[in-house]
């Protein structure tokens, strides 16, 4: 049997970006657990999150989207796109976070989560309620993102935007 910390040190982020694609391509609910408190107060550490595959076509603002980081799996909210010399990169971050994620390419997201399940209960992410308010915490995150950008700025520490 492999001990935690040998599983840890053997963690492949392109093997389980691979993984989760094919399995909500194939239309397989994907669920994964939320660690970590970034996506506060929405998501809470110990939450399970399902997932459905995604094209940059479909994602909207608000949308909450997974990508996975060298780390594990990043569980954040789609607020923007950004220009770049190489195309447009899209901005994530987390609700409860200070700052904006650095930006990534769209076949950098595995899916978009479609429910979040806490206690046994699930809360679906879809409808028109459920869309808007996304929007509007995406609005809001994307706002405070930038101030937070533009203040690091000032004290000559550049946040993952270059800003």
């Amino acid at each position: 049997m492999t001990s935690p910390l040998a599983a840890m040190e053997e963690f492949r982020p392109a093997l389980l970006a691979i993984l989760l694609r094919d399995l909500t391509a194939e239309g397989k609910p994907v669920e994964i657990p939320v660690r970590g408190s970034s996506m506060r107060p929405w998501l809470h550490d110990g939450d399970r999150v399902r997932l459905v595959p995604m094209t940059a076509a479909e994602m909207r603002v608000g949308d909450v989207v997974v990508r996975v980081h060298t780390a594990g799996p990043v569980i954040h909210r789609f607020v923007g796109r950004w220009p770049s010399r190489r195309g447009w990169r899209l901005l994530t971050k987390g609700d409860g976070a200070p700052r904006l994620d650095p930006p990534v390419r769209a076949d950098e997201l595995v899916g978009r989560v479609v429910a979040r399940i806490r206690e046994g209960r699930t809360q679906r992410l879809e409808g028109a309620g459920m869309r808007l308010r996304g929007r509007a915490r995406a609005a809001v995150s994307l706002a405070a993102g930038l101030i937070h950008e533009a203040w690091q700025r000032t004290r000559r520490r550049p946040g993952p935007l270059g800003v």
